[in-house]
């Protein structure tokens, strides 16, 4: 069995994981859209404490956007990002 514990991508995270025994982080990307664009550009650094710490990330939550309006229909921004963030947890 693996266990994790929801945490940032911060690399002071990685290292207490890694101190725990524990085998993976979930990362919880909350907010809008913009959000996850900025959560983006620290893959080469997620990929980086992944292989120096053997802690993988193991889920990544996101809460609080609506992905459909009032009228039913998709919104493609917010569809766009969880479709971002999908592909991240294969790195």
């Amino acid at each position: 069995m693996q266990l994790g514990i929801i945490k940032t991508w911060k690399e002071q995270d990685f290292i207490w994981c890694k101190e725990k025994g524990l085998d993976f982080i979930e990362c919880d990307v909350n907010g809008p859209a913009v959000n996850v664009d900025e959560y983006m550009t620290h893959i080469d650094e997620l990929k980086g404490y992944i292989e120096t710490y053997g802690v993988g990330i193991g889920a990544i939550g996101r809460w609080g956007p609506n992905r459909i309006d009032e009228n039913g229909n998709l919104v493609d921004v917010e569809l766009q990002a969880s479709f971002k963030l999908i592909d991240l947890i294969d790195i």
